[in-house]
């Protein structure tokens, strides 16, 4: 998605013209780039902290109150 380069033909006075469509020139794919990205950090974050409390059962209430207060926030 960052990474990608496209060119589109558009009408200019009748005759197509090639213009590049770039990342930068729409905050959609800003605003979907950045968000992908907290989701993905976040996710890989509860995965592993999931598989500490597999091996420390002990720390399982104070994990589950953790997790609540990050999801609310």
């Amino acid at each position: 998605m960052v990474t990608g380069n496209q060119t589109e033909l558009v009408l200019y006075q009748g005759i197509p013209v090639p213009q590049p469509a770039k990342f930068r020139y729409s905050p959609a794919f800003v605003y979907f780039v950045a968000a992908l990205s907290v989701s993905g950090l976040y996710s890989i974050i509860t995965t592993l902290a999931s598989l500490s409390v597999v091996n420390k059962p002990h720390l399982k209430t104070k994990l589950l109150l953790h997790f609540i207060f990050f999801d609310v926030g």
